[in-house]
């Protein structure tokens, strides 16, 4: 139903942008990664000064797991937006996190996101920071940053916050990086149910 509603309100407005990203978006519900990555590189294409739609298609592209076509892409998002701090994020995420080893490059990862501005400590920037860290051997300061951040957070933080948090404690306890399909993917648990 959801994919009949989404194509329909493209159809009706067929160069407007929310339509088809929320198209693309219940493409990667559904797991139909290449026509969510079909329609973000149109929608790409007709708005190029908009990054939601190439960031989009960039991470289609990891969920084929085609991650060194996502390093050329990143590169040249990177150079058409060198300033975007949310564009350096994603690239760093992408570096420490894919699981080809062929591709990974914790280095300079860990380098952009000690470059990124500290104007917010965000959840997402403390948690790509620790798994950078993690992925480039300093798991043990991984753990205590996670842990500082953990005990700072409030009892108003969102539970699927806290439960993310805790997921990647449980990884960063059995030494074992994070890794994800695509960046800031739902992280998979299933690898840690033994430990407590």
């Amino acid at each position: 139903k959801s994919l009949e509603e989404a194509l329909s309100w493209q159809k009706d407005q067929p160069e407007e942008l929310p339509p088809r990203l929320t198209l693309a978006a219940v493409y990667f519900q559904r797991k139909q990664y290449r026509e969510a990555r079909d329609i973000l590189k149109e929608t790409a294409a007709a708005h190029p000064e908009e990054l939601s739609p190439q960031l989009g298609e960039v991470t289609a592209v990891c969920a084929m797991g085609e991650y060194p076509t996502a390093v050329g892409l990143y590169q040249k998002l990177r150079e058409t937006f060198p300033e975007n701090a949310d564009l350096r994020h994603h690239f760093a995420r992408f570096l420490v996190t894919c699981p080809d080893d062929l591709v990974r490059d914790s280095a300079q990862g860990l380098r952009i996101m000690r470059q990124l501005p500290e104007t917010e400590n965000s959840f997402d920037r403390t948690e790509t920071l620790a798994c950078a860290l993690a992925d480039s051997g300093a798991m043990e300061e991984a753990r205590r940053m996670l842990k500082e951040f953990t005990d700072r957070l409030g009892p108003s933080v969102r539970p699927s916050l806290r439960r993310r948090l805790a997921i990647l404690q449980r990884s960063f306890e059995s030494n074992q990086p994070l890794r994800e399909k695509w960046p800031f993917a739902v992280i998979d648990d299933s690898r840690f149910s033994h430990v407590p």
